[in-house]
């Protein structure tokens, strides 16, 4: 749905349907408890009772209420309020011209009320409603109750010593259902204010939350959209459980920290603040594309001149990022999405700034504080060997470390290193030479490029390149002899991609923490 309003009018033609379906099945079970009770007193043949006639018209008519108003198919507002007040007052009408053909002796106006009460507060429950609308339709059906009623006592002659058994049955019946217009209004306003109180709750600030995308280690991201500008967003929030002094501190600076950067393959930050409660949340742009991750998975290795434009471009965004002091620690994958964006195919977007370290933190950088107590912070597969062996270290350079881990994951398919264990892991970046690229794929990759990846991959900060500038400048006349083009992105984009967007946003789960001042 493109706007809230036809979002609450799916949900209501819904919620009608299904109001339509259970009082259909309710009044159904009834009719058949009555067939079975009948047939267990030797009363043949039972469908010659005008009262079971009319009790099937009734299930008939809500099971039409279902059959129109089921599916996806918007019916509109004036047609699925219409048919809702048509099914269910003309099967109160029905339900009620029982009385005329049950024996007097059997209390047909009990019958009548217990068939209608419960049909009624089916509606109430199911069906959003005002209590203004919902006090009409109730008290509405309790009319041909009363009418039929009346009816039917008066075929019975009063007794001496009571009032006339006509006024008795009509006056306690209009009690009884005063009654039940009272508890479908108590249940409407009750079932129906609590959606609305959670609609209110999901509202921040100025944004209001649609549906839950995705969800990492350091919160969980919501699509949702500016109540005014109408523009779509994305909204970061705190999970509960994380919401300590030091998470809250390292939230709030991831935000702070991602909302300096303005490079166009860095993901935008457009706002933050907290809910009432306490609740901390950034609002950043919502990116239409997928991951690196999900789509090497739909569809294998990526070509060269492809990977060279990913690997280009987030070289382009750490340029930015490293010579503001800051270094991202967790670049993978599933942090590097392509997005359509302003009419253009795969635009290369940086996200997930959720570990990012101030080079020169001070003390009230969270960062500057887990390097002094030595722990180990990132994914695994694409953790720097100084990253492992001395956490201070860390910098840019460990930033080009997991770029060139992640360009030979798009190029094979796989990481350089796999292990059992994560200890396995990190001794194989300390220790092991990957292999080279032409091993690991039937893809011819340019020499000059398998160099640059694999120089990326030493062990030494010195071998690798001097830094994110010069990774960008060796790749110009790569990416000059292979370019990647609209035409070629086109070709090779995913079907499917609006409904990739969810997960795209949050933190894959591989991200970890190692205390190594506590093992």
């Amino acid at each position: 749905m493109s706007t809230a309003g036809q979002t609450t009018e799916s949900f209501v033609q819904d919620r009608v349907a299904r109001a339509g379906l259970y009082g259909a099945l309710l009044a159904g079970t009834a009719l058949v408890f009555r067939l079975f009770g009948d047939a267990a007193a030797g009363f043949w043949p039972m469908l010659r009772d005008p009262s079971k006639l009319v009790h099937a018209a009734a299930v008939a008519l809500l099971f039409g209420l279902y059959f129109v108003t089921r599916g996806t198919q918007a019916r509109g507002s004036s047609f699925v309020r219409g048919a809702e007040a048509v099914a269910f007052l003309g099967a109160a009408v029905l339900q009620a011209m029982m009385a005329l053909y049950i024996p007097v002796d059997a209390r047909p106006d009990m019958i009548v009320l217990l068939a209608l009460t419960l049909l009624m507060l089916t509606r109430a429950i199911v069906v959003p409603s005002s209590m203004r609308r919902t006090i009409t339709l109730t008290a509405l059906a309790g009319v041909p109750i009363l009418v039929m009623c009346g009816i039917a006592a008066s075929k019975v002659a009063p007794k001496p010593t009571l009032p006339a058994p006509v006024a008795i049955i009509v006056v306690s019946s209009a009690m009884w259902w005063a009654l039940v217009v009272l508890l479908a209004a108590l249940a409407t306003e009750t079932i129906f204010g609590l959606r609305r109180e959670v609609r209110e709750a999901r509202q921040l600030g100025q944004y209001q939350l649609v549906e839950k995308i995705g969800e990492g280690g350091m919160g969980t991201v919501y699509r949702a959209h500016h109540a005014l500008l109408r523009r779509p967003t994305a909204i970061k929030l705190l999970p509960p459980d994380r919401n300590g002094p030091e998470d809250v501190a390292r939230f709030e600076r991831e935000v702070q920290l991602t909302a300096s950067l303005s490079h166009p393959n860095t993901v935008t930050i457009f706002d933050y603040g907290r809910t009432p409660d306490g609740t901390f949340y950034y609002a950043m742009e919502l990116l239409d594309g997928l991951n690196l991750e999900q789509i090497v998975e739909a569809s294998g290795p990526l070509s060269v001149a492809r990977a060279i434009h990913v690997m280009r471009h987030v070289a382009a965004a750490l340029v930015e990022a490293h010579g503001a002091g800051l270094v991202h620690r967790d670049i993978k994958p599933a942090n590097v999405l392509l997005c359509k964006q302003g009419g253009a195919l795969d635009v290369v977007k940086v996200v997930d700034f959720g570990l990012v370290k101030r080079l020169h933190g001070g003390d009230g950088d969270p960062a500057a504080t887990e390097s002094r107590v030595e722990r180990i912070t990132g994914t695994p597969l694409y953790l720097s060997p100084e990253a492992i062996v001395k956490p201070t270290s860390v910098g840019p350079s460990s930033d080009l470390y997991a770029l060139g881990a992640m360009t030979y994951y798009l190029l094979t398919g796989a990481p350089p290193f796999r292990a059992e264990t994560v200890v396995e892991l990190c001794a194989a970046h300390l220790h092991k030479t990957p292999e080279p690229l032409e091993n690991r794929t039937s893809v011819e990759v340019p020499r000059a490029l398998s160099a640059l990846i694999l120089g990326c991959l030493a062990k030494s900060i010195a071998d690798r390149p001097a830094n994110a500038r010069a990774l960008v400048d060796a790749l110009a006349p790569l990416a000059a002899q292979h370019p990647w083009s609209q035409d070629d992105a086109e070709r090779a984009a995913v079907t499917g991609r609006a409904d990739a967007v969810s997960g795209i946003h949050g933190r894959s789960p591989n991200t970890v923490t190692i205390d190594l001042a506590h093992r």
